[in-house]
């Protein structure tokens, strides 16, 4: 589900956090969907395989103004046992963090629809799409 996120209309700087619990190898990457039709990569994860993405800048409130973030994790649960992949489906959590915008420090979790699972439930992909405001 996409929501929306009032960053305001100045050089504010906006900061995204992302917290991914897994015990499968995790992938994050935040693109920003501009009006114009281009996307550019604003953030990802280190090579820690967790998922994390750190507090970060991803840009300035007019900058980011009336486009939006499109966040996508990817896991991945192949080096578990397969029998285990439903529960570890079950006790993901993957948690957001904006700030910075007219909106304050607004936390976000995913919902059902945003989350996609292949292969038997071996990869499972997240995408949270926030529009700013």
């Amino acid at each position: 589900m996409k929501i929306n996120y009032e960053v305001g209309v100045d050089d504010n700087q906006i900061f995204l956090e992302v917290l991914v619990g897994t015990q499968g190898i995790a992938y994050t990457v935040g693109n920003l969907e501009l009006v114009s039709g281009g996307i550019v990569k604003k953030v990802e994860s280190d090579k820690s395989r967790n998922g994390n993405i750190p507090k970060s800048s991803i840009g300035s409130a007019k900058d980011l103004r009336n486009n939006r973030l499109s966040i996508t994790t990817t896991v991945d649960f192949g080096a578990i046992d397969p029998a285990q992949w439903p529960q570890l489906l079950k006790t993901l959590l993957i948690a957001y963090s904006l700030s910075g915008g007219f909106d304050g420090n607004t936390k976000i979790k995913p919902d059902d629809e945003d989350i996609t699972v292949s292969q038997n439930g071996k990869i499972v992909e997240v995408v949270k799409t926030i529009k700013f405001k």
